[in-house]
C-alpha cells in the first residue's frame, strides 16, 4: 500500500512511501523530471502507473518524492521503449512492449504522453509501421530521429510464434509522420534482444543481448552510422565486462557506461559498473564503493555526473528504491544532490533539460559555475597584468644597466682583472675601514680598473689608480665618529647611491652641485678627472661642516658595497 496527499504546488498527489516493486519498465527524463512508465510488479501483474521525479533538487534514496500522474489512456506493457519527442521535445514517445491481454495486442503500438498537459494519445501512422515487439532498443539521434533495433515477438505480442527480429527503424519523434524501414544488412548486429543502444557522435552502437539462447560477445561492438547507412564491427580490448542481457546503458563525453544484467538464464545476475571509450574501443571497469543488488531490468538515467538506477529484479524478488551512482568517484550514494558533468576538455556543463538516458549527456554551461569562471577570469587577469609588469621591469632595469646607469662600487679583490697589489692591500684593511680599491661597473660585468681611496686619519686623500667609467673621489677626515672618509662622485649632476637593498640617496643638483664644485675648484687641477682633494687645504676644510650630512649618506662605515644609480 502507498500513502499519499494532496500537494497543493503540484496538483497531483505526491506519495511519501516506497513505490510497488517493478521491472521492464521506461524511464525518460524530460526538464529535469524523469518519468517511469509501466512495468510488471510481484505474481507478474502489467502495471500503467505513471510517476515522476524531480531531479532538479537534492533527495534522499530513502524517501524520494514521488509524484503520481494521471495514467488514464497509458499502455499496459513492459519491455516496451519510450524517448523523448515532440517538437520542444516536451512529449515521451513510447513504442511496442508486451502485453497481459492478446486482444489489446492487435491495438496500436505507438503512444504520446504529453509532458506539458498530462495527455495520452494513440497516433494513427500510414502502413509500413513495424510490427509490436518487446525487449528491443531505442535511442534518439541528433536529428530527432527514433532508432528501433531488433525486439522479440511472441505470445505477448500476439502472435503464437516465436521470433527474434535484427530489422532496424526509424521514425522522426518530431513530426510523428512516418517509419522508414533499413534493410538488413550482412554486416548486422543480427537478430537480438535485451541489449542497449546508444547514440555517440552520429553513431548508433549496440552492446550486448541475446539471441537464440546465447549471449552475444561483449568484445563485439558494432555501430551504424545514421548518416551513411551502414553498420561497422569493432572489436573492443581491455578489461571487457561478461557477456549479458537486461543491463542498462547510458553515455556519458563518448563513453558508454553500462551496469547490472543477466546471464542467459537470469541464474546469474550483475552488479558490476563497465565503461567502453568509443574513441578507442576500450573496455575499463572501475570500482564502486556501497553497490547495491544486483539486478536485471531496471533503468539507468544519466542526470549531470549521477546515474540514477530505478527498480529491477534482483532475484527472486523485485525492487521499488532508486540508487545513485556518481560518475566522477564511483560511489552509491544515499543523497542525491544535483551535479554538473564535466567533458573531457574540463568544460563544466549542466544537466540537459531533454534528454534520453541513452542519448549523449551534453548541454550549455551552467549557471552555477558561474561564480568560479568569474573567480577564475579575475585570477587570470591579475597574473596577466603581474607577468606584463613583471617584463616591463626587467626590460627598463636591464636597459639602464646596459646605459651603465646601474653601477656598483665593490672591492677590487673580487674583480677578475685585480691586481696582486691591489687584492693585497685591500686585504690588510682593517674590518671597520672599507677597501682601498673599489671598482665602479655593472653589477654582472666587473672587468673595469680601479679606482684607489685612501683613508688618511689624518688629512683628504686623492683618489689614485686607474680611470673608471666614473671617478671616485674620497674626502673628509678621520674622527672618532666617523672613521671613513665621504665618497664624491663626479661628472653626473644628480646621481641615487643605493648602500644596500634598503637604502637609497638621492642628491638634487640644485641643492648639492654647487657644494661639490665649490669642493672640487678647491681642491685643486691635479691627479685624476673628477673630483679632488688638495692636503690640508682650508678652503675644503671650513667647507667640510657643509657637506657633513652628505659625506655620512655617500658613504657609510663597514659596508662593503656602494650601488650607483644614474635616474
Amino acid at each position: 500500500m502507498i500513502s499519499d496527499f494532496i500537494n497543493p504546488t503540484l496538483g497531483f498527489p505526491v506519495i511519501t512511501s516506497k513505490l510497488v516493486v517493478r521491472w521492464g519498465h521506461s524511464a525518460t527524463l524530460i526538464n529535469s523530471n524523469i518519468y517511469y512508465i509501466g512495468g510488471r510488479t510481484d505474481g507478474n501483474v502489467f502495471i500503467t502507473e505513471l510517476v515522476r521525479l524531480d531531479v532538479s533538487k537534492p533527495f534522499s534514496t530513502l524517501n524520494p518524492e514521488w509524484v503520481q500522474l494521471d495514467s488514464t489512456g497509458a499502455p499496459k506493457t513492459i519491455g516496451h521503449s519510450a524517448v523523448y519527442g515532440g517538437l520542444n521535445n516536451d512529449q515521451i514517445i513510447i513504442f511496442g512492449g508486451g502485453v497481459d491481454d492478446p486482444a489489446s495486442a492487435v491495438m496500436s503500438n505507438l503512444w504520446t504522453y504529453d509532458t506539458t498537459n498530462g495527455q495520452w494519445a494513440d497516433p494513427k501512422l500510414p502502413q509500413g509501421s513495424p510490427s509490436r515487439r518487446y525487449e528491443h532498443s531505442a535511442a534518439i539521434g541528433p536529428s530527432g530521429m527514433m532508432w528501433i533495433y531488433g525486439g522479440l515477438i511472441d505470445g505477448l505480442t500476439g502472435n503464437p510464434d516465436r521470433v527474434i527480429t535484427s530489422d532496424l527503424w526509424g521514425l522522426d519523434v518530431n513530426t510523428l509522420n512516418s517509419w522508414k524501414a533499413y534493410p538488413v544488412l550482412d554486416n548486422s548486429p543480427g537478430a537480438r534482444i535485451f541489449h542497449t543502444s546508444s547514440i555517440v557522435d552520429n553513431k548508433m552502437i549496440v552492446i550486448g543481448g541475446v539471441t537464440d539462447e546465447i549471449l552475444y560477445d561483449m568484445s563485439e561492438i558494432y555501430a551504424f552510422d545514421l548518416e551513411k547507412g551502414i553498420w561497422e564491427k569493432n572489436i573492443a580490448t581491455g578489461q571487457i565486462p561478461a557477456s549479458r542481457g537486461q543491463h542498462s546503458a547510458v553515455v556519458a563525453n563518448k563513453k558508454i557506461i553500462i551496469y547490472g544484467g543477466s546471464d542467459i538464464t537470469n541464474t546469474n545476475l550483475y552488479g558490476d559498473v563497465a565503461v567502453l571509450d568509443t574513441t578507442t574501443w576500450t573496455w575499463t571497469s572501475p570500482v564502486t564503493t556501497n553497490t547495491p543488488s544486483n539486478r536485471r531490468g531496471h533503468t539507468a538515467t544519466l542526470v549531470g555526473a549521477n546515474m540514477i538506477v530505478a527498480f529491477g529484479k534482483t532475484g527472486a524478488d523485485a525492487d521499488s528504491n532508486v540508487y545513485i551512482l556518481n560518475i566522477l568517484s564511483w560511489d552509491w550514494l544515499i543523497d542525491y544532490v544535483p551535479m554538473d558533468l564535466p567533458l573531457d576538455n574540463d568544460e563544466v556543463t549542466p544537466v540537459k533539460n531533454e534528454t534520453d538516458p541513452n542519448h549523449d549527456n551534453k548541454g550549455h554551461k551552467s549557471v552555477k559555475c558561474l561564480p568560479y569562471i568569474i573567480t577564475l577570469s579575475v585570477i587570470g587577469v591579475l597574473l596577466f597584468v603581474g607577468v606584463i609588469a613583471f617584463t616591463i621591469h626587467k626590460i627598463i632595469k636591464k636597459r639602464r644597466r646596459d646605459r651603465g646607469d646601474d653601477l656598483v662600487a665593490v672591492p677590487y679583490n673580487d674583480n677578475p682583472i685585480a691586481s696582486p697589489q691591489e687584492t693585497a692591500r685591500n686585504k690588510t684593511i682593517k674590518r671597520s675601514r672599507r677597501p682601498s680599491f673599489l671598482c665602479l661597473c655593472r653589477k654582472d660585468d666587473r672587468k673595469h680598473d680601479s679606482t684607489e681611496v685612501l683613508n688618511n686619519p689624518t688629512s683628504p686623500a686623492i683618489s689614485t689608480g686607474p680611470s673608471t667609467p666614473y671617478t671616485i673621489g674620497s674626502y673628509g677626515t678621520h674622527t672618532p665618529s666617523h672613521s671613513e672618509s665621504g665618497i664624491i662622485i663626479s661628472g653626473k649632476p644628480k646621481v641615487r647611491f643605493t648602500i644596500d637593498e634598503n637604502m637609497s640617496h638621492h642628491y638634487d643638483p640644485e641643492n648639492y652641485l654647487q657644494k661639490i664644485n665649490d669642493i672640487e675648484n678647491h681642491a685643486g687641477t691635479s691627479g685624476t678627472s673628477g673630483a679632488r682633494a688638495n692636503g690640508e687645504s682650508k678652503s675644503s676644510l671650513e667647507l667640510d661642516g657643509e657637506i657633513q650630512s652628505v659625506r655620512e649618506s655617500i658613504f657609510v662605515a663597514n659596508k662593503q658595497e656602494l650601488r650607483v644609480v644614474n635616474p
